[in-house]
């Protein structure tokens, strides 16, 4: 099973990140835009897991946020990775409690984990796109960075998900939820 710990978006969110980027979904619309019930933010991807190492997964994540509050995580804009091709996000503010919970986990799995780095940038993919030339790049990124995405996001829950591969995207299934004290 490939598993992935994360927050879902509440609908309300998703009316208002669909309202806030309408305009260049229909000005680019041969990028490959991430079905609404697909967003999400992951903060921690475990890969392949066997299913019955679940249990003691679950138990480590309850563990991991033992402490933690319920909060908000704000959105504050769009933005662009570049890789293998062009990953537009929502970029969030800094937000202590799901970098805790991220190095927590860290610390306990440590190199059992496909994420080998600390750094943790949290974001939620709402577009992909084939790598394009450097003045295509740099018009869009111009634009992007027009866009205003101004939303709190309530971050009383997380998820434990599958994802399963399925074309064109992914599905994910919600395997166990955690609440936030």
């Amino acid at each position: 099973m490939r598993l992935f710990l994360g927050v879902s978006i509440p609908t309300e969110s998703i009316k208002q990140i669909k309202t806030a980027i309408d305009a260049i979904k229909n000005e680019y619309p041969e990028f490959d835009w991430v079905p609404e019930h697909n967003y999400h933010l992951t903060i921690f991807f475990f890969g392949e897991r066997s299913e019955d190492r679940i249990p003691d997964m679950i138990e480590g994540i309850e563990q991991t946020i033992f402490d933690l509050n319920p909060s908000q995580l704000s959105v504050s804009g769009l933005g662009l990775f570049v890789k293998k091709g062009i990953n537009m996000h929502l970029n969030y503010e800094r937000s202590k409690s799901l970098e805790v919970i991220h190095n927590r986990i860290i610390s306990v799995i440590g190199a059992q984990i496909p994420q080998k780095l600390d750094l943790f940038t949290p974001h939620t993919t709402v577009a992909k796109y084939k790598l394009p030339s450097k003045q295509q790049y740099f018009h869009l990124k111009k634009k992007v960075k027009k866009i205003i995405v101004d939303i709190e996001i309530p971050f009383e829950t997380l998820h434990l998900y599958e994802s399963v591969t399925k074309k064109p995207f992914p599905e994910y299934r919600i395997i166990h939820t955690f609440h936030l004290q």
